[in-house]
């Protein structure tokens, strides 16, 4: 799906005919910068600081399998869904439309789903319960991202409430 993951190459900030709301241009900015201060901080706390006992060989590697199950539910959740933006933006005149099969049909956000999965796999197999604990800044800035770009998809695509009546998760089936 060529399209798919084309559409992932654009930056975090849309062109401005594109309506990106600015709260998610900051927003964006903001994830990515917590992104590099926290992929820089695992090395330092596992060479350096040791703020916490290192996980066991076990434990690190269920984190090497769940950030791989991450990549592989974010993908396909890119490859099923061409509108998968980095951004919140206008896109009807891509003809955007409500995906709502396969991981779409189980959650409405699957690819952040599986990037959460990522980040907490990669804490762990890379040594760090710091950096696992580091990792709930990720879901609390997730959750927020949800919350706008829900909004704005309700605004924009009148099918999408009818879509989150029926696909009751956003990250997690039935729970969350």
């Amino acid at each position: 799906a060529p399209a798919s993951f084309q559409v992932r190459r654009q930056g975090l900030v849309a062109a401005k005919a594109k309506r990106q709301p600015l709260i998610d241009a900051v927003g964006s900015v903001a994830y990515a910068l917590y992104m590099m201060a926290w992929f820089a901080f695992i090395p330092i706390d596992v060479f350096r600081l040791r703020l916490l006992p290192p996980p066991s060989a076990a434990v690190s590697v269920l984190g090497a399998a769940a950030a791989i199950a991450g990549v592989i539910v974010a993908h396909v959740a890119i490859a099923q869904n061409r509108y998968a933006a980095p951004t919140i933006h206008d896109q009807r005149s891509e003809g955007q439309r409500v995906i709502d099969t396969g991981l779409y049909g189980v959650v409405r956000h699957p690819f952040y789903a599986g990037m959460l999965l990522v980040y907490a796999g990669a804490a762990l197999w890379l040594g760090s319960y710091a950096a696992l604990i580091g990792a709930a800044g990720f879901l609390v800035m997730t959750l927020a991202r949800i919350v706008i770009e829900e909004a704005y998809l309700r605004q924009t695509l009148p099918a999408y409430a009818g879509y989150a009546r029926r696909v009751r998760g956003r990250l997690i089936p039935y729970l969350l």
